[in-house]
């Protein structure tokens, strides 16, 4: 029986914020801290996944 085997790749593996296999770029979200140092991101709902239209035009 074989086996599929997953090796690294750093070209592919990169994190430069840049998906190389399906060639989108997901949405970048700018993080901010609140006056306790507490890091605050902006709601869930308005966050995209790579590639994802929207609901509501």
């Amino acid at each position: 029986m074989e086996y599929l085997q997953d090796e690294f790749d750093p070209v592919l593996n990169a994190d430069d914020e840049d998906d190389k296999v399906s060639g989108h770029k997901g949405e970048k979200d700018k993080m901010e801290k609140d006056s306790i140092g507490t890091l605050v991101l902006s709601p869930y709902s308005s966050l995209k996944l790579p590639g994802q239209k929207d609901a509501i035009q």
